[in-house]
């Protein structure tokens, strides 16, 4: 083989690896999103994932576990306070509504008997002692009523005040939006709650609210992400993942995070066939 001939070859190989490289590092991409559960019908969603510059969701399964945790225990006399503690909690035990769950927390099982759920709230003795929990309305207690999730609790025919439960924040919500916002992505909530009870949660967790638009649909600048209820799908526009085991936004995020990777490997790699290749004209060279 002569210098001409090795020459080409080498060049030949070298344009080839070149045009081939990006198609092979994207394919790389895709085979470690499809591991995280994304599934990509194209290489060009690659770039899709690794462009979002603002995320918008929905509480459910992001930044809350799905239970609720009482926030406000507020009897009408400071006095009150322990009581209307036992009492709501004691007879809450024997409930099977998630708000129920959440105030039974606040105290032990007591002594409970004559115990009524009915769809206004629960009715029991606790200790002897007649106690009902329910809608404001039911124990006639219409000031009592807010947004949030609040009840009344009635204690030997008197209102002794209210509690207010809230979702219960995911511990690892602030270290996830944290992440999304080192990735340069803006993370929005958005609620079909009221107003004052989404605004409440999105202070508590420290995001952006949005409102709430039942057609919620992407723009250049925004990037929705809706999950399926009765599933582990997830959907981002038109692209689709699996939760499997995983927390949705942490999947999110290292799908990002691999996307975004894809230049920088790119690059790298055509760095490096250009290497090989002056090392390799430069062997040929004292060869022939």
């Amino acid at each position: 083989m002569t210098l001409l001939a090795a020459s080409l070859l080498i060049g030949v190989l070298t344009v080839l690896a070149l045009v081939l490289s990006p198609i092979l590092v994207r394919t790389f991409a895709r085979m470690q999103l499809r591991r995280a559960g994304f599934h990509l019908e194209a290489l060009g969603h690659i770039s899709d994932i690794a462009g979002i510059e603002t995320l918008t969701f929905y509480k459910h399964r992001t930044i809350t576990t799905g239970n609720l945790v009482v926030v406000s225990v507020d009897p009408f006399t400071k006095e009150d306070e322990q009581d209307l503690r036992w009492f709501a909690g004691a007879l809450e035990h024997h409930a099977a509504h998630p708000i129920g769950r959440a105030i039974s927390k606040l105290a032990g099982r007591g002594n409970v008997s004559n115990v009524l759920e009915l769809p206004q709230g629960i009715s029991g003795s606790v200790d002897r002692h007649p106690v009902r929990v329910g809608q404001p309305q039911w124990l006639g207690c219409t000031s009592c009523e807010t947004d949030f999730k609040t009840v009344a609790v009635e204690v030997d025919q008197r209102t002794m005040g209210t509690i207010t439960v809230a979702d219960e924040i995911a511990s690892t919500s602030k270290k996830h939006l944290a992440q999304l916002r080192d990735t340069g992505v803006t993370p929005k909530l958005v609620s079909t709650e009221p107003e004052s009870v989404a605004k409440d949660l999105a202070s508590r967790v420290g995001i952006d609210l949005v409102h709430d638009d039942q057609n919620m649909t992407s723009t250049a600048a925004t990037t929705c992400m809706r999950m399926n209820e009765s599933s582990d799908e997830v959907a981002i526009d038109q692209l689709r993942f699996t939760l499997g085991d995983s927390h949705p936004l942490d999947i999110v995020i290292r799908a990002i995070q691999i996307s975004r990777a894809v230049p920088k490997r790119v690059m790298m790699t055509q760095v490096t066939i250009a290497v090989v290749a002056a090392l390799a004209f430069a062997t040929a060279i004292l060869l022939f």
